[in-house]
């Protein structure tokens, strides 16, 4: 007797979700969702490895600017005012 290969657990259980839905069997669903997290290993606490940055705290100030959408031109909106 061989042992049920990885792919071939999994392709069962997935059989038994969709019976579960099928018989509108909670229970059975989350069963079956649950033994396929074991056996992909998704049941155990897995630490981040992404580096997390600090926050952005530093800004030191906003500019407002109007672009005219005819040329594309670019003014600042204080300079703007001072035009007017």
């Amino acid at each position: 007797m061989t042992l049920p290969k990885l792919d071939d657990l999994i392709k069962d259980l997935q059989t038994a979700k969709e019976l579960a839905v099928e018989n509108s069997n909670p229970n059975a669903l989350v069963t079956a969702t649950m033994a396929q997290a074991k056996l992909l290993g998704l049941d155990k606490y897995q630490e981040s490895k992404q580096e997390h940055s600090a926050p952005v705290f530093n800004i030191t100030g906003i500019e407002r600017v109007i672009i005219d959408p005819k040329t594309n031109e670019i003014t600042r909106y204080d300079e703007h005012l001072i035009e007017n």
